[in-house]
């Protein structure tokens, strides 16, 4: 490509996980302004063989309603970009967060769709060893643009994020970042 286009490219790649990193803590800050969400940025999970085994033999939507234990052999160590606690309804939600706008290569998909559907098993149990007790349990890749090509039942973009989360959140976030009010 030559040195310029290369430097070019350079740029506009890390741009774009720059406006990634903006967009996770400008819904971070948003949902911080309310007293009853508590907000964990990233966050390590150990991965339980067993919520491994779970996932790789069923589809995601048939394990919606159960919790497993968070201790037992790990396989690996699942980085999250956060937890987000809705203490007032007791629902905890999974939450990584989407960054660029284009098409996520389809390994890369994958690997988050099962990390999310291994750590929704085991949300409860987790949270529960930080002393935060919760009724349900959800996990959702915050797609802000709605390009990246994750499964429908997984993903929220944009337009779903105030009802995702009860609270006002694009607003906020474009408020904040604009000026305008």
């Amino acid at each position: 490509m030559g040195d310029d286009l290369s430097r070019l490219s350079s740029f506009l790649s890390s741009l774009v996980k720059r406006d990634g990193a903006i967009l996770e803590a400008g819904i971070c800050m948003a949902l911080r302004r309310h007293s009853h969400m508590t907000v964990m940025t990233q966050v390590r999970m150990p991965i339980t063989v067993s919520a491994e085994t779970l996932v790789q033999a069923n589809d995601g939507g048939e394990l919606r309603c159960i919790a497993l234990p968070a201790d037992g052999a790990a396989t690996r160590i699942a980085h999250f970009d956060m937890i987000v606690v809705d203490r007032r309804e007791r629902v905890a939600r999974l939450v990584e967060v989407k960054r660029g706008g284009g098409e996520t290569e389809v390994r890369k998909r994958r690997t988050t769709e099962r990390d999310l559907l291994c750590g929704r098993l085991q949300l409860k149990a987790f949270l529960k060893t930080l002393g935060i007790p919760v009724r349900r349990c959800e996990s959702w890749v915050v797609d802000y643009y709605g390009r990246s090509g994750f499964r429908p039942d997984l993903t929220v973009t944009r337009e779903g994020l105030d009802q995702l989360f009860g609270v006002p959140v694009v607003d906020h976030w474009w408020q904040t970042e604009t000026g305008w009010a």
